[in-house]
């Protein structure tokens, strides 16, 4: 691991990304961090563009027993237990992920038994890293050396923007979200990082934000009150409700808090 000043000065993976779709009214917004994250992650390792690949196989299916960032499906998860589901499919050699056409998204809760039936998955993969939290150099690094990653962030007031770099206070960890490179605005000098969205084309720019980005993000640090919103766990591995403290959240939007990215990726 390197300096983060040792690094290029920007990253952009956008092109190794299908464009940002959107998860309507759905709170799975978790399993679209993922998917996105794996499909990345195989352009990369194949020198080629994105395939997209279909959401609701890890969101219908991803077992969320501790209620991890929710109870599941549109009602919330994270991406490292819908890669753990995946992950589980490929080794065992019943499924893995489907193209968007075969499978295609609809945001509805369904039963997960039979609901691939007839369909052949495409992609594996074998498991997931997850960086330490709160930690720039580690999240820096990771981005341009690995790919892009999934984060949890506080995006309670990311409907309010447009274009340009974004800078928020919120702490409250609410959405999951691809970090898909970082760099500097030309116009203003403000260092960024750059996140696709799951709110469709039309937001943002073209579906991402630039955040605030600087040098001292994991020193810039406040609270969240709020844990379970975001990606705790209200259980136990006995099933009993766990007393749970406010998390400590780093850089704007907390967006140093949870970082991890997607490992074996490969083709079926």
């Amino acid at each position: 691991m390197v300096e983060v000043s040792e690094l290029p000065e920007s990253v952009d993976w956008s092109s190794k990304i299908s464009p940002a779709p959107s998860q309507g009214g759905c709170g799975d917004c978790w399993a679209f961090a993922a998917t996105a994250c794996i499909e990345s992650h195989l352009a990369i390792a194949e020198d080629k563009d994105p395939q997209k690949l279909s959401e609701m196989n890890m969101f219908e299916c991803s077992p969320n027993p501790q209620q991890c960032g929710g109870t599941g499906k549109c009602e919330g998860s994270i991406p490292e237990l819908g890669w753990n589901y995946i992950a589980d499919q490929t080794l065992n050699h019943n499924g893995g992920m489907f193209t968007i056409e075969d499978f295609p998204y609809d945001g509805m809760d369904k039963e997960c038994e039979g609901l691939t039936d007839g369909l052949t998955p495409v992609v594996g993969v074998t498991g997931w890293t997850l960086l330490p939290s709160n930690d720039y150099k580690s999240t820096m690094n990771a981005v341009a050396k690995v790919g892009p990653l999934a984060l949890a962030v506080a995006a309670s007031d990311w409907s309010m923007y447009e274009s340009g770099v974004f800078s928020s206070t919120s702490t409250t960890v609410n959405h999951a979200v691809v970090l898909a490179g970082y760099g500097v605005d030309k116009d203003t000098g403000e260092k960024y990082y750059l996140i696709r969205n799951s709110w469709g084309p039309e937001y943002g720019e073209n579906g991402y934000i630039r955040v605030k980005r600087t040098d001292d993000d994991s020193t810039v640090c406040d609270l969240d009150s709020d844990p379970l919103v975001g990606i705790d766990c209200a259980l136990d591995e006995n099933g009993n409700k766990r007393e749970l403290l406010p998390d400590t959240v780093c850089a704007d939007s907390a967006i140093l808090f949870d970082t991890s990215y997607p490992v074996g990726v490969h083709r079926l």
